[in-house]
């Protein structure tokens, strides 16, 4: 029996730093902030199919999971029928 997917949700916060960091990498270099734009989408669509994949987030009730080949990391929520990205988080950004 295949696996019911639950839809990906980026919170409004997770959608704000996400397109903040891509411009900040767009001013510079606007392919990098193509690669980083691909790799993030290939992350978030890994966490939606492996929703389990993240480990034990550093805030109770939460995963992380880094994005590969970049300093940002994807935090999460499993939710009853959806996973909620709560932030999408420069690794060197004080957190929580």
């Amino acid at each position: 029996m295949p696996r019911t997917r639950k839809p990906l949700e980026l919170s409004p916060r997770a959608a704000r730093e996400y397109h903040a960091e891509l411009e900040y990498i767009a001013a510079d270099d606007p392919h990098a902030a193509g690669l980083v734009f691909s790799r993030v989408e290939r992350t978030l669509d890994l966490i939606e199919r492996n929703p389990e994949i993240g480990t034990p987030g550093r805030l109770p009730g939460t995963r992380e999971w880094p994005v590969a080949r970049t300093s940002l990391t994807v935090i999460y929520r499993l939710r009853p029928t959806k996973i909620q990205v709560a932030r999408i988080l420069h690794q060197r950004r004080k957190f929580p």
